[in-house]
């Protein structure tokens, strides 16, 4: 049952609570999943200086991505669907950012999910209101023969 509530000021205000809080979640479950690693006596000297690296790396990564990526990605993903045809290329880029980011995460000493959780952020903005089954579709055709349009 839809309230038409997104569309009132409450409800930008719990859609806004939910994502901050989200986002929040997901920046410590990184961070936590990226100190479980079995420490050793040569990783035990640079605990100090790692924890303080990787707080700059996640704090520079969040807010670059979530700044200047998104701008980035809008015009990337404007160029892409100017000069391709199909959702292909779109996809394409969308899966390789998610690992590029996820890699960087992974490099910085966090778990790869927080990446790709703050890429898919930056690419929802720039997607601005894409119907889910635009997405969807196209990854699981492939794998559903049933689903695939006539």
């Amino acid at each position: 049952m839809d309230l038409r509530l997104l569309q009132t000021e409450l409800g930008a205000v719990v859609m806004s609570s939910a994502m901050f809080n989200d986002l929040v979640g997901w920046i410590l479950f990184g961070v936590v999943l990226g100190m479980m690693e079995t420490p050793t006596a040569s990783t035990a000297v640079q605990t100090g200086s790692s924890a303080l690296r990787t707080a700059i790396l996640v704090v520079l990564f969040v807010a670059v991505t979530l700044t200047v990526g998104r701008w980035l990605i809008a015009k990337a993903l404007r160029l892409i669907q100017t000069h391709t045809s199909g959702r292909g290329a779109v996809l394409g880029f969308i899966f390789a950012l998610t690992l590029a980011a996820a890699g960087f995460a992974e490099y910085a000493g966090v778990h790869a999910i927080f990446g790709a959780f703050i890429v898919a952020i930056a690419i929802g903005d720039a997607l601005g209101a894409t119907p889910l089954k635009d997405i969807v579709i196209p990854i699981k055709t492939p794998v559903i023969p049933s689903n695939r349009p006539a």
